[in-house]
C-alpha cells in the first residue's frame, strides 16, 4: 500500500524468492497425519523415562549424572537407577564383574541380569508414582535424600507454604547398556503400561574413536567397583572381553518409530528422532555443550564501588551501642533458608539496587528513615504499593557505579590470577601438543587459529632426517592464521589473546565491566542482561524493611516462601535459573578457560548448579564474598571441584612477605 492509497504489486518472481508461497496453510489430512507424532510429543510429559544405551566404558554414567544435575538444578525432581548397582548387590559370589558374567552362552548370569533390570524398573515405576514419599528403593546409589532437598518442589521440610508450587515433573534416568532391540522392546512395554502415563526417550552413547575408548578403559578400570582387587593389566584385559561379549550381541538403535538421541564420540556429533519439546529446547543444547575438557571457570561479583563501603546497616540501642540489623531480624527464616551471607561487611551495591531481598544488611538506618518518610508520603496507608514498572519505587541513595579503591586493587589482582591461571592452562595444553586462542570459527575447515595436533613423521633427505606433517592443507592453514593475526577483526591485542584463551562473561551493569578492563590483557567481553541480578520489580531500590512497611500481606508471602515468591513486576529466584540456563549451557561447552563476573544472586543460583550437594531451593543462603574468585575445576565423573581465592587478602600476604624479606635484606 502507498501513502496514496494505491496497491503495488511485487513482481511474482522476486516475492516468491523473497517470501516463498504466501498461500495461507491449511492442514491436509497428511499433514495432519505426519504431524500427530509431533503434537503428542511436544507436550511436557509429567513423567518421563530417559533410557541410556551403549557398551561399557562409552560415558553413559558421565551422561548420567550430568543430566540429572541439570535437571534438578532447573526444577525437575530427578533420580538415577543404575542397574549395575542392582546387579552387584543381587550377586554375592564376587563374579558379578568378570567378563563371563557377560558371556552370551552364561544362562545363569543372564537371568540374574535381567532380574538387576526388574528390579530396577520396578523400583523406577514406583518412584515415577509416589516419588521419594513411596516405598525406598533397593537402590540408593544417589544419594536421593539430597536429591530431595536440591529440588525445590520436593521440599518443605517444616515450612508452612502460601500458595504452594504444583508437584514438579519426574524424570528417572535408566542407565544400563540395554543394548538389544528385545531389552529396549521389553522397556517400552512396561512403561506403555504403566497405569501413569509415561514418557519414554532412549539416549544411545557411540564411540568408535581408538584413543577415547583407550582413556575411558583406563578410566572405567580405576572408578568401576568391578575391577576392585585387580591388577590394572588383569582389569584392562577383563574389561575388553566383556566388551567383546556385549559386541556380539549389540544392537544400535534403528526404529525410527522411537524417541531417541545418538551421541558420538563425546559430543561430537548428534543424531535426535522424535525429540519435541523440552527436550528439544533443553536437553538437546545441554547434551552438546557438555564435554570432559579441563579449563577451569571462574565467578566473582564485580568489584567495590565508591559508596560500597557503608554496607551494614546500624542501629543505636538505649544505652548508646551500635547494633547490626541482619535478615533474621526482620523475617523470621528457618534455618533451612538462612540468606545472611558471613560477607556483611562487604554489600553489593547494585544487589542492594537490584538484587532484590537477598542483602546481607539493610542501609544506614538515618537512609532509611528518609526513604520511609518519603514512601509515607506516597501512600499514608503503608501498606500499598505501585504495579507500574515505568513509577518502581527507588531509594533516595544515590548509587555510584564507577569501581572504589579497592573496586580497582581488585582489578588488577584479578588480572594477576587470571595470568597465571591461564599460564598454567596452557603449559597443560602445551603437553598435549594444543595450541588454541579466541580466534576460532564454527566448524573445523573455518577455523581461523585453532590447531589440531597434527600426526608427523620422519622423511629422510641425502642423510638428513626432517619431520613434515601428514595434513597437506598444514602449511596453508598456519599461512591463514598469520594472515589473520596481522589484519585481526576485534580491537583487541592479538599479542595478549595468544598467550592464553579466556572467555569472559559479564551483566550488562558498567561496574562488571569494569572489573575485567585489563591494564595488561584485552580479551572480547560478552555483555548479557541474562546476568543482571535479580529483578525486584517494583520494589527495585527498596530494602527488605521499607518493603514490609510498604506491602506487610506481600512480605508475609515472601517470608513463606522466599524462593517461588515473586517480586511485583519483577522475578523470583525460580524464575532466575530460567534465564540461567542459556548462561550454563554457554559456559559448559567451552573449551578455553571462563570468567563470569555478576552479582550476588545470579552468583549464588549458578553456584548451586555446580555444587552436586547444595538444594537448588536454599541457594539464597550461599556465600559470596566480596573481591573473591570461586573456581570450579571439572572432575572425570562429571561433577565439578570447587576452590576460593580471596584476592585482595593474597595480595595484602604477598604484600607483607615482600616487606618482611626487605626489612631481613636491610637488617643483614
Amino acid at each position: 500500500m502507498t501513502p496514496n492509497g494505491t496497491t503495488t504489486t511485487t513482481p511474482k518472481s522476486t516475492a516468491y524468492y523473497q517470501k516463498g508461497n504466501e498461500e495461507v496453510a491449511t492442514e491436509t489430512p497428511l499433514i495432519t497425519r505426519k504431524l500427530e507424532k509431533r503434537r503428542i510429543l511436544t507436550s511436557k510429559s509429567e513423567r518421563l523415562v530417559i533410557v541410556l544405551v551403549g557398551l561399557p566404558a562409552r560415558g553413559k554414567s558421565f551422561i548420567s549424572r550430568k543430566l540429572r544435575n541439570f535437571l534438578l538444578w532447573n526444577g525437575s525432581q530427578c533420580k538415577i537407577f543404575n542397574v549395575g548397582k542392582y546387579r552387584r548387590e543381587a550377586t554375592e559370589d564376587g563374579k558379578h564383574g568378570d567378563a563371563n558374567f557377560f558371556a552370551a552362552s552364561n544362562n545363569h548370569a543372564a537371568q540374574l541380569r535381567q532380574q538387576a533390570a526388574e528390579l530396577a524398573l520396578r523400583d523406577m515405576l514406583r518412584w515415577l508414582d509416589d516419588g521419594d514419599n513411596g516405598t525406598t528403593p533397593t537402590n540408593n546409589d544417589n544419594d536421593d535424600d539430597d536429591a530431595i532437598l536440591r529440588n525445590p518442589r520436593m521440599l518443605t521440610r517444616g515450612m508452612s507454604l502460601i500458595n504452594e508450587p504444583p508437584e514438579a515433573d519426574r524424570v528417572a534416568i535408566f542407565d544400563a547398556t540395554n543394548s538389544t532391540d528385545e531389552r529396549r522392546s521389553w522397556i517400552l512395554n512396561e512403561c506403555s503400561n504403566h497405569p501413569t502415563a509415561v514418557g519414554v526417550v532412549f539416549v544411545e552413547s557411540i564411540c568408535d574413536d581408538e584413543e577415547l575408548l583407550r582413556e575411558n578403559y583406563q578410566y572405567k578400570i580405576k572408578s568401576s567397583p568391578d575391577f576392585e582387587g585387580m591388577s590394572p593389566d588383569e582389569a584392562l584385559e577383563d574389561l575388553r572381553a566383556r566388551v567383546k561379549n556385549y559386541e556380539e550381541k549389540y544392537e544400535t538403535i534403528t526404529d525410527d518409530g522411537q524417541s531417541y538421541i545418538k551421541i558420538f564420540n563425546l559430543s561430537t556429533k548428534l543424531m535426535v528422532n522424535h525429540i519435541y519439546g523440552r527436550m528439544a529446547k533443553t536437553i538437546v543444547p545441554a547434551i552438546m555443550a557438555w564435554n570432559v575438557g579441563t579449563r577451569p571457570i571462574f565467578l566473582c561479583r564485580a568489584g567495590e564501588t565508591q559508596n560500597n563501603n557503608a554496607a551494614a546497616a546500624t542501629t543505636t540501642t538505649p544505652n548508646n551501642t551500635p547494633t547490626t540489623t541482619t535478615l533474621h531480624d526482620l523475617i523470621p527464616i528457618p534455618p533451612l533458608l538462612d540468606i545472611n551471607s558471613p560477607d556483611s561487611t562487604n554489600n553489593d551495591d547494585d544487589a542492594a539496587a537490584a538484587e532484590g531481598w537477598i542483602q546481607q544488611h539493610i542501609m544506614n538506618s538515618t537512609i532509611q528513615q528518609e526513604n520511609l518518610c518519603h514512601l509515607g508520603k506516597q501512600h499514608p496507608q503503608g501498606n500499598h504499593h505501585r504495579r507500574s514498572g515505568s513509577n518502581r519505587m527507588t531509594s533516595s541513595k544515590k548509587k555510584n557505579t564507577k569501581l572504589g579503591t579497592k573496586g580497582i586493587k581488585f582489578r588488577d589482582a584479578l588480572e594477576d590470577y587470571i595470568e597465571q591461571e591461564g599460564t598454567a592452562f596452557m603449559r597443560k595444553q602445551q603437553t598435549q601438543q594444543t595450541h588454541f586462542d579466541m580466534d576460532t570459527g564454527t566448524s573445523l575447515s573455518g577455523l581461523a587459529s585453532y590447531h589440531l595436533p597434527q600426526q608427523q613423521q620422519p622423511e629422510t633427505t641425502a642423510g638428513t632426517t626432517t619431520t613434515t606433517t601428514t595434513d597437506a592443507a598444514a602449511a596453508a592453514s598456519e599461512e591463514s592464521r598469520l594472515d589473520f593475526c596481522d589484519n585481526p577483526t576485534t580491537n583487541h591485542s592479538q599479542a595478549a589473546v595468544d598467550e592464553f584463551p579466556l572467555v569472559i562473561l559479564t551483566s550488562t551493569l558498567p561496574r562488571a565491566a569494569e572489573t575485567v578492563m585489563f591494564q595488561r590483557h584485552s580479551y572480547p567481553l560478552s555483555t548479557s542482561p541474562n546476568l543482571n541480578p535479580l529483578d525486584k520489580g517494583d520494589y527495585t531500590g527498596l530494602e527488605l524493611e521499607e518493603i514490609r512497611q510498604v506491602d506487610p500481606q506481600w512480605f508475609e508471602k515472601l517470608t513463606n516462601d522466599p524462593y517461588f515468591t515473586r517480586f511485583p513486576g519483577g522475578e523470583s529466584y525460580s524464575d532466575l535459573i530460567t534465564r540461567l540456563e542459556p548462561v550454563i549451557i554457554d559456559m559448559e561447552q567451552q573449551t578455553a578457560p571462563v570468567l563470569l563476573v555478576s552479582h550476588i544472586s545470579v552468583l549464588q543460583t549458578l553456584i548451586a548448579y555446580f555444587r552436586e550437594d547444595t538444594p537448588t531451593n536454599e541457594c539464597m543462603g550461599l556465600e559470596v564474598p566480596l573481591h573473591t574468585v570461586i573456581k570450579f575445576t571439572p572432575s572425570r565423573g562429571g561433577g565439578w571441584v570447587e576452590s576460593r581465592h580471596s584476592l585482595l587478602l593474597q595480595s595484602q600476604q604477598q604484600q607483607q612477605t615482600k616487606g618482611d624479606v626487605s626489612s631481613a635484606a636491610s637488617a643483614s
